[in-house]
């Protein structure tokens, strides 16, 4: 009887560690696929919320200081909007290398010279502030994450005067 327990206890057989393995491996590959998934998801979630709170910020911004500029300049194409922040300068935004700067000049649209520029955002592929008529004035910005791109096109109404210098 106890020869007959020894053979039994003789290990795996190449099958058993065969189809073993390859059920590891499916287990595996599994899981890395799962993994795989969750995190390209999160990336594309990323880009879209990404791109969605720069454009909602530079609306928000934009149309508040469109919104409370009581005299809005546009000087050959470009609108010149006052400061929020310091009521005696006019701002002007322009986009260089997908960065959107702003340029702050004083009251009568000269520039203040050191300091005057600031950068605004990044990633933005598209960027308009466009004179449509004295109640309105257009603001169109695209954004890019990644692959991801997002668009806004918005005409604000102007409370203020408008006064053209061509």
């Amino acid at each position: 009887m106890d020869s007959n327990i020894r053979t039994l206890n003789k290990g795996f057989t190449l099958i058993e560690l065969i189809i073993s393995l390859f059920l590891m491996t499916l287990i595996l590959g599994a899981v890395f696929y799962h993994f795989h998934f969750q995190y390209s998801s999160y990336e594309n979630l990323y880009g879209d919320i990404t791109s969605m709170e720069k454009l909602r910020f530079l609306s928000i911004q934009l149309e508040k200081q469109i919104c409370n500029t009581p005299r809005i300049y546009v000087v050959e194409g470009t609108v010149y909007l006052r400061d929020i922040e310091t009521p005696e300068y006019y701002n002007y935004y322009t986009l260089t290398n997908k960065i959107l700067y702003k340029t702050k000049t004083h009251s009568d649209l000269k520039d203040i010279g050191l300091g005057s520029k600031s950068q605004i955002a990044n990633k933005i592929e598209n960027f308009f502030i466009t004179y449509i008529d004295s109640k309105t004035i257009q603001l169109t910005i695209e954004v890019s994450e990644g692959e991801k791109k997002a668009r806004l096109q918005k005409d604000i109404s102007v409370l203020g005067q408008v006064t053209v210098i061509n």
